[in-house]
């Protein structure tokens, strides 16, 4: 029997920027059906944003934690140059250690939604 993929999410789109609202806990089968949503809303061409917003909403199982780095680097090769996470402190060292710091590409974790915001803008006018 398959697993199902846990985890519920709302995208919404401005301009290069892509939101992310995930909700529930996220298995990696979850994380990839993400990954694949975003890749289809991404821009066709140029670069772009991803802008998560988890905050205390949503959590990652053991094998979400390792899915999520591998949808990092996935979206990296389909035009994302930056990625800005809205969350707790306490999972966001975590990810920052675990994930975020072997990325080729800016990252924040912030709990400070318009701090985030600059920095994307700042990465956005940089290219």
């Amino acid at each position: 029997m398959p697993i199902v993929a846990q985890g519920n999410f709302r995208l919404l789109i401005e301009g290069r920027i892509i939101h992310n609202y995930p909700v529930g806990g996220f298995n990696a089968q979850g994380i990839m059906h993400l990954a694949d949503d975003i890749v289809a809303a991404a821009p066709p061409s140029g670069d772009w944003v991803l802008f998560e917003h988890p905050k205390a909403d949503a959590a990652l199982t053991e094998d979400g934690m390792q899915a999520i780095r591998m949808m990092y680097e996935i979206l990296t090769e389909r035009g994302c140059v930056a990625i800005g996470l809205e969350l707790e402190p306490e999972l966001g060292a975590q990810l920052q250690k675990e994930v975020l710091n072997g990325l080729s590409i800016p990252s924040m974790v912030e709990t400070d939604e318009v701090a985030i915001e600059a920095f994307l803008a700042r990465i956005l006018d940089d290219d």
